[in-house]
């Protein structure tokens, strides 16, 4: 088991991948969420810069899975997530819709703690979130 004493890196050559269905709503998130967690990288879509630390797993990747490609929104609405960080690999989201999606991406930001220009660190790998709104 690999553990880290400040928690798992992630740098601005961080990426989503989406491994389901694909919207422009989901790729507006996207990017929102990368400038978001990382507001110094601007020209990041030209280039990428190599990660600070090399000495140890750096997060660079989370894969997004959309299981419907439905991105009406009305009362019946599935926002519905799971959000997996391992210790180690590409982190996971899944959501039956893009809303879930949406609330998962949101979640993921607010795990990122600011730790340098650039770079952000994840405590408390790895992690499980299974959130189920009930309205």
């Amino acid at each position: 088991m690999q553990t880290f004493a400040r928690g798992w890196p992630c740098s601005d050559n961080f990426m989503f991948v989406s491994t389901g269905y694909n919207s422009d709503v989901l790729n507006q998130a996207f990017g929102r969420t990368l400038e978001l967690l990382f507001p110094t990288a601007t020209s990041r879509r030209a280039k990428w810069a190599e990660p600070a630390s090399t000495q140890r797993a750096v997060l660079t990747q989370l894969h997004v899975l959309v299981q419907s490609e439905d991105t009406s929104l009305h009362s019946r609405v599935n926002e519905n997530y799971t959000l997996e960080i391992p210790e180690s690999g590409p982190a996971t989201l899944v959501a039956p819709q893009v809303w879930g999606a949406l609330h998962g991406l949101e979640t993921f930001a607010q795990l990122v703690q600011a730790s340098a220009p650039g770079e952000g660190i994840i405590n408390g790998v790895p992690l499980r979130i299974a959130v189920r709104p009930r309205w």
